[in-house]
Formats: structure tokens, sequence, C-alpha cells
């Protein structure tokens, strides 16, 4: 599941994203952040922010692989 909402701030928006257990290292996430991306940018969201625990490695590095 991926998601977007807007923020208070005009041309940002936050985004989550989760994968099944079973589904991760698949490159089903980096599939719904292209998705994702590509769609809040064509409704007009120049920035995309979202929060991750220090304790979640894997979503470190994919926030990292995504730049």
């Amino acid at each position: 599941m991926a998601r977007y909402v807007a923020t208070d701030r005009p041309g940002e928006c936050e985004f989550a994203v989760t994968v099944d257990d079973a589904r991760q290292r698949t490159g089903g996430a980096g599939l719904l952040m292209l998705t994702l991306s590509e769609t809040a940018r064509a409704r007009g969201y120049k920035t995309m922010e979202g929060k991750v625990l220090r304790r979640n490695p894997k979503m470190l590095k994919f926030d990292r692989q995504l730049g």
C-alpha cells in the first residue's frame, strides 16, 4: 500500500508505504513509490516527505536508494 496526503504547506505532501512481509525484497515498494510520486507530481506536488523510525533499517535503506 502506498498513499500520500497533502500537508498544510502548498506543494508538499507526506507519503506512507507498507509492504507485507511476504512481498518484501521483490521490488514492489519501489514500483509503488514511483507510481505514487508520479501521481503526486501530476497533481501539482513538488515535495514529498515521510517519517522513518531509526529502528527500521530496511526503510532507511529504501529511502537512501530513492534519494
